[in-house]
């Protein structure tokens, strides 16, 4: 027998005899009575794997894993006492440790029925709130992405269930601070989750933060403080986060793309959003058009439980929340793998991008998983949408941002105005499109609607894209409108910002003529009157109205911006006859006739103020200033033109216009 025969043979050898191995083991496992006997099976377990890999076999490592996971008891089996259950057997400890300990060491070789384990066992220990509090933070915070331009952090909005594990981990953080040991730390996280906040028992609770039944245990004589930490203990040793998480970068194509649809299907056979359907496939094998939005998952038991998640014996509230939780970790895990796997976008993205659909399409109202669909969209977005393999994806699913009714994104204002702060600052010069730029302008503008400090940081972002010299130039004819609509409408709204958008907005009439130079038709009456339409009318149009407020700063505010524009030596100095005209026509006339008008914009409040006047007061009044600037723009703007309106206009004309 010659050397190179005997790895053939040795293949063979182990072709036959894993199958035996993997029953004995699991056998010797279930009938051990000590942890030394129990630890013999799980090196059976070990020794399988490793051959495996050994020689390049897949399926061998994925039944080991199937077998050690479900020795963990964590797969199956009701959820409410599924912490004791963990925590109270050493045998469901040890096989978890050894169970990620083979996920780490032969990952490559893991294919879809393994990871399925592997994800259905994390699933578990996430709903009961065994992973350690680090990582929970890492994956469902806001990652340090979102900052106000001033440097500071934004704080975590408040949609999501103060019981949920990332946000109890920040609650009991201030509280373990001196705690030094993992025991005391576990301690005092599950005391916040079975028996809750004790200054707070009294007030009353959202529904929404009650914790679910499946965390709480009123019976005292069933819970076992000693079981929840000895599993928040086990549950370190496993390190999870570097199986899931870390280690993924490393993954060979095929197991990646395994992991990522085994998170995929987790959530399609356990949201709410969506049915799951055997004929789904997409690269991953998933197909959007196949899944009917809007509609609650409609799954058996055998295809939630095999996801570590059981609805039997849950209320519909539980069961909601539940099915939330899982859905929303798995969100936040294929976003956490699309930032962290970014030489592999193209595998990746579509799972992450397909799931971030669904859960936007169908929403009319607000829940914890659209707001975590939503803040890993915006995650991405700010890395890599300078990326093109993806950056129209991202443009389109921002654009359905803007869809959502404003209750619905109304908690997620500040992430929003940040994450276009963040484009506007690093990444205009790869916005190459107007509808890309319709999209941001429409996001900005959506966020004056919304409470601080999203308006602050939305403007923030307008400013810095209309100041800032680029090297591509955001401003231009295709982008015009949609930035003269956000600078109006920031304006306009009762805003600390709105006398600087006036300002802005004034700027912008410094960026016409150049903008008019360089699309010049071929007769001059076409061009003036084009830029007639496309740009003085609306941007004299927007003054008139702003000089219309009823906040009398921003009214005269506005009104001497105005006069600056059309005075001489201002921006619309160079006027063609046929505008100036029209600015008298359509502007400065009807904008003096309702100021004048006894029932006109100022009408209510002068009438208010005469009411309200003592008898020494004076007679003059901020509405009386208004009229005065009204009155005198127009005659200023009259009188600087009339020559050109006396030599280009007839003498009807002139008549009619005097």
């Amino acid at each position: 027998v010659y050397p190179s025969d005997l790895k053939l043979i040795d293949e063979d050898l182990f072709t036959c005899l894993w199958r035996p191995a993997v029953s004995s083991a699991l056998l010797l496992l279930e009938e051990a009575q000590d942890p030394q006997s129990a630890q013999q099976a799980l090196e059976g377990f070990l020794s399988v794997s490793r051959s495996a890999v050994a020689f390049r076999m897949n399926e061998p490592t994925d039944v080991c894993i199937a077998a050690l996971s479900a020795a963990t008891t964590l797969r199956h089996g009701a959820l409410s006492d599924a912490i004791i259950r963990f925590g109270g057997s050493i045998k469901a400890q040890m096989a978890a440790v050894t169970l990620f300990g083979v996920a780490r060491e032969c990952g490559d070789w893991i294919r879809k029925d393994g990871w399925r384990a592997i994800v259905s066992c994390i699933l578990r220990l996430h709903i009961l709130c065994l992973l350690p509090e680090d990582f929970e933070r890492m994956i469902g915070g806001l990652g340090g992405d979102f900052t106000h331009p001033n440097g500071v952090q934004l704080p975590p909005t408040s949609t999501i269930p103060r019981w949920w594990p990332s946000v109890a981990a920040s609650v009991t953080e201030s509280r373990t601070e001196d705690a030094t040991t993992v025991d005391q730390g576990a301690a005092s996280l599950f005391s916040f989750l079975t028996f809750g906040v004790e200054d707070d028992r009294t007030k009353a609770v959202d529904e929404r933060d009650v914790i679910p039944s499946y965390l709480r245990f009123d019976d005292v004589e069933e819970f076992s403080p000693g079981a929840a930490s000895l599993s928040r203990k086990c549950i370190v040793d496993c390190r999870v986060d570097e199986v899931l998480v870390n280690d993924s970068r490393f993954l060979s194509h095929d197991a990646f793309a395994c992991l990522l649809q085994a998170l995929h299907s987790a959530v399609m056979q356990v949201s709410e959003y969506t049915i799951p359907s055997p004929s789904d496939k997409t690269n991953f094998g998933f197909d959007s058009s196949s899944i009917q939005p809007g509609i609650r998952g409609s799954f058996s038991h055998d295809d939630a439980m095999s996801f570590g998640y059981n609805p039997v014996g849950l209320s519909e509230a539980d069961d909601l929340k539940a099915r939330q939780s899982v859905s929303s970790f798995c969100i936040d895990i294929l976003c956490e793998l699309t930032i962290r796997n970014r030489d592999r976008l193209t595998l990746v993205w579509p799972a992450t991008h397909d799931l971030i659909i669904k859960t936007l399409a169908p929403a009319t109202q607000p829940s914890p998983v659209l707001e975590r669909a939503i803040i890993g969209l915006l995650r991405i977005a700010m890395r890599f949408i300078h990326r093109d393999e993806i950056r129209g994806d991202l443009l389109r699913t921002l654009s359905l941002l803007v869809k959502l009714p404003l209750s619905v994104t109304a908690s997620l204002g500040t992430p929003l105005a940040s994450c276009i702060y963040h484009i506007a600052k690093t990444n205009t010069q790869n916005i190459c499109t107007t509808s890309g730029w319709h999209t941001l302008m429409s996001i900005l503008e959506s966020c004056a609607r919304f409470p601080e400090p999203a308006p602050t940081i939305g403007f923030a972002a307008l400013q810095f894209l209309i100041t800032q010299d680029q090297s591509v130039p955001v401003l231009n004819p295709e982008t015009f409108a949609v930035f003269l609509d956000a600078l109006y409408l920031y304006a306009s709204t009762v805003l600390p910002c709105s006398k600087s958008a006036c300002d802005l907005l004034y700027s912008l009439t410094g960026r016409v003529p150049s903008m008019c130079s360089a699309e010049k038709s071929d007769t001059q009456d076409d061009s003036s009157r084009k830029e007639w339409l496309e740009y003085w009318s609306p941007i004299l149009l927007a003054f008139s109205q702003l000089c219309r407020d009823e906040r009398g700063d921003v009214r005269n505010h506005a009104f001497g911006l105005m006069e600056s524009v059309v005075r001489s030596g201002g921006p619309a100095e160079n006027l063609t006859i046929f505008e100036k005209q029209m600015v008298l026509n359509t502007v400065l006339l009807p904008l003096a006739r309702d100021i004048f008008d006894p029932d006109g914009v100022l009408a209510s409040r002068s009438s208010l103020r005469r009411r309200l006047k003592s008898e020494g007061d004076s007679d003059h009044s901020p509405e009386d200033g208004t009229r005065l600037m009204a009155m005198s723009i127009v005659s200023r703007f009259f009188l600087q033109n009339q020559k050109l309106f006396v030599k280009h206009l007839s003498i009807e004309d002139t008549q009619e216009l005097w």
